[in-house]
Order: C-alpha cells, then sequence, then structure tokens
C-alpha cells in the first residue's frame, strides 16, 4: 500500500463523478468469481472497503477520459466501481463496458520509493496509441496510408525490444493486433524469418 498509482480509462460521457470525485464502495466476491460493489451502507459483512479518485480529463462524443488513483488495492476495484456507477470501461465485457479493441484501462504512472536506494522513483508511461485512437473513434480499422501502418508496426516492436536485448530470445510478437492500434496484423519474429 506504499506505492501511488495513476491509471486512464476510457467510460460513457455520462458518468457523473460524486462529490469530492472519491468512488466509495464495499466490494465483495460473487458465487461466479465476479467482485461486486455496494454502497458503504449497505454493504454485506466481511465486505472490504475500495476508495477510488476520479477526475475527468477530457469528453469526447459519447466517451470521456478519466483519471483514476486507487486508494485502497482491491481485485478489479476500479472496474468494479466504474460499472457500479454505470460507466462501465470500454472493452470491459466481464463488467457491462462497451466493445473496444482491448480493456481501455492502461496504467500511467507509477510512484513508490526506491527500494535499494531510497528516495522516490517515479515511472511515467506514454497514453497508448490504441487508447488515443478508440477515443477518437480511429481503433476499429487500419489506416489508409502505408506510412501510418509501418508507424504503427515500428511502435508496437519497439514496445518489446527490451525482450531481445539481452539475446537469450529468438521467437517473439513484435504486433499483436487491437493492442497496437493493428487490427487484423499479427506480426511475429522467428530468428531472421518474420512471420505477418
Amino acid at each position: 500500500r506504499t506505492v501511488d498509482k495513476t491509471y486512464l480509462a476510457i467510460v460513457p460521457n455520462a458518468l457523473r463523478v460524486p462529490p469530492g470525485g472519491v468512488l466509495v464502495h464495499g466490494l465483495t466476491e460473487g458465487d461466479d468469481g465476479r467482485m461486486r460493489a455496494w454502497d458503504p451502507a449497505r454493504a454485506p459483512r466481511g465486505s472490504k472497503e475500495a476508495r477510488t479518485r476520479v477526475r475527468v480529463l477530457e469528453h469526447h462524443g459519447t466517451s470521456a477520459l478519466v483519471e483514476l488513483h486507487p486508494e485502497t488495492g482491491r481485485t478489479h476495484q476500479i472496474r468494479v466501481q466504474l460499472a457500479a456507477i454505470g460507466a462501465a470501461i470500454d472493452g470491459d465485457t466481464m463488467y457491462g463496458g462497451a466493445p473496444a479493441p482491448r480493456l481501455m484501462l492502461p496504467a500511467q504512472r507509477l510512484a513508490l520509493q526506491h527500494p535499494v536506494r531510497g528516495g522516490a522513483l517515479e515511472l511515467v508511461a506514454p497514453t497508448p496509441r490504441a487508447l488515443r485512437d478508440h477515443l477518437a473513434g480511429l481503433g476499429a480499422t487500419l489506416p489508409p496510408d502505408v506510412a501510418s501502418v509501418a508507424e504503427r508496426m515500428r511502435e508496437a516492436a519497439a514496445r518489446r525490444t527490451a525482450i531481445v536485448v539481452d539475446g537469450h530470445t529468438e521467437a517473439l510478437r513484435l504486433a499483436h493486433g487491437p493492442g497496437d492500434a493493428l487490427p487484423d496484423v499479427t506480426l511475429d519474429a522467428y530468428r531472421e524469418h518474420l512471420v505477418l
């Protein structure tokens, strides 16, 4: 509970952020293995409190981009809490989200105390192209020009180069369909051969 986490999510534009911007629920696990969110006053005995700060960053048509900071660390906490207020995350089929190429809930930032040197350590990830494209309504199709497709393939491969740097891996997936904003495209490398 010492790591400060920030996530982004795409949710329906009708999201109503509670006063103070903090979602508070009691969470329980159902018989089907899915988590359930309850109003704290009506939560069953044994439920665990979940708290998530929410801030709307942008509105785009019927969608909104939100920033989320979980203050507790419960299983599926963000997903369950947003679904409970009628704002299921796009791509979250388990909790009723709208269709999307992937779960639109990327981690954006982690801040913690460095485990060896001490002091603050902050890790920040760029906003994934798949999230930006989905928000703009572009994620379902490939771009019409070769240069844009090639750029997306280079970006996807660059995210995975750390896997092969040590020389122990000779086979890996360089691009994986919608998760890399490349619907219907998969690119695998096997030593010096590529399979598209």
